[in-house]
């Protein structure tokens, strides 16, 4: 369990609906929402003793590519600038 100050980096990717053609993912998904519930997780599973020890977060938002699936990349560092 991480118990010191870290930062938290969140990629998100999102399936692309078939009729959408814009290059990034902007209409639906709020990126506040889905944050906010990664961080709960992390709280919940123990990884981490509570979200407010999270002192900077790093977050993105994309659309799958043929290499990247639907999901989150989810890293945690306790050494941070």
């Amino acid at each position: 369990m991480f118990d010191e100050p870290i930062q938290v980096d969140l990629h998100f990717w999102l399936p692309r609906p078939k009729t959408v053609t814009r290059e990034y993912p902007t209409a639906k998904n709020d990126l506040d929402k889905m944050t906010r519930l990664v961080n709960d997780a992390l709280t919940i599973s123990k990884l981490i003793k509570d979200d407010g020890q999270i002192v900077r977060h790093y977050l993105a938002k994309d659309y799958e590519t043929e290499t990247v699936r639907p999901g989150v990349l989810i890293t945690i560092r306790t050494r941070f600038n």
